[in-house]
């Protein structure tokens, strides 16, 4: 039997829970152990996440591309736990934590290092995992529409002056750093107060929002774009 939420957005079937796109979510699993990473990997595909979406690394690589939707950090049969910097991989990704035992010790480290949630060994089930993962991606989706509404210009769907100035800063301190160089471009729309004095401001908002769509395109994701447009 078949029942369909929509509210929470999932499928139940037979008691379980299956997460609805999940052939599309891209999946970090960190651990040293291959055995764990086929369990990590086979409980994945029965929820419907796709082999090639999921990717095992060891807890030395560091994480660059942050498109992933959701990491997965295996501590099962990991006595050294305490060297492992798990902020590295929170910090940029979704993160769960999967661990032999509970001690204060180690809670107290998931809770410090921002990992979503966590479970132990005897909590992994199928359907507590689909669950876990299910809350750990809806938890994202509202906290990136927060940043959104926080730093993100409505009209055109652009980083603000806030948020530029913020990443601006970032870079240059890394630029310092690492003494590497980045590239700041400004663009001016030629004679847009004519355009909104002749054709009104609905015309300047849709060429505003059809120009930042067409420079977002030519950039790649961790490109930042800022509109500094004068009325």
């Amino acid at each position: 039997m078949v029942h369909l939420n929509k509210t929470k957005n999932i499928v139940i079937e037979n008691n379980q829970i299956l997460i609805r796109d999940s052939s599309k979510i891209k999946a970090l699993i960190f651990g040293k152990s291959i055995w764990n990473y086929n369990e990590m990997e086979n409980l994945l595909t029965m929820l419907g996440l796709q082999k090639k979406n999921i990717f095992h690394f060891n807890f030395d690589f560091t994480l660059k591309d942050y498109s992933y939707d959701i990491a997965i950090i295996d501590l099962r049969k990991e006595p050294s736990w305490k060297k492992i910097n798990l902020d590295k991989i929170t910090s940029k990704v979704p993160t769960i934590v999967i661990h032999d035992f509970i001690n204060n010790d180690l809670d107290n480290y998931i809770v410090r290092s921002g990992a979503y949630a966590s479970l132990s060994s005897r909590e992994l089930s199928q359907i507590n995992f689909s669950r876990i993962i299910k809350h750990v991606i809806a938890r994202k989706k509202y906290e990136n529409s927060i940043f959104n509404k926080i730093n993100v210009d409505e009209l055109s769907g652009l980083l603000n002056l806030r948020a530029f100035n913020k990443k601006l800063d970032y870079f240059l301190k890394e630029a310092e750093f690492n003494n590497i160089r980045f590239a700041l471009i400004y663009l001016d729309i030629n004679n847009f107060k004519f355009i909104n004095d002749s054709f009104g401001h609905a015309t300047g908002d849709y060429i505003i929002r059809e120009l930042s769509k067409r420079l977002k395109s030519c950039f790649r994701k961790k490109r930042y774009l800022r509109k500094t447009w004068r009325r």
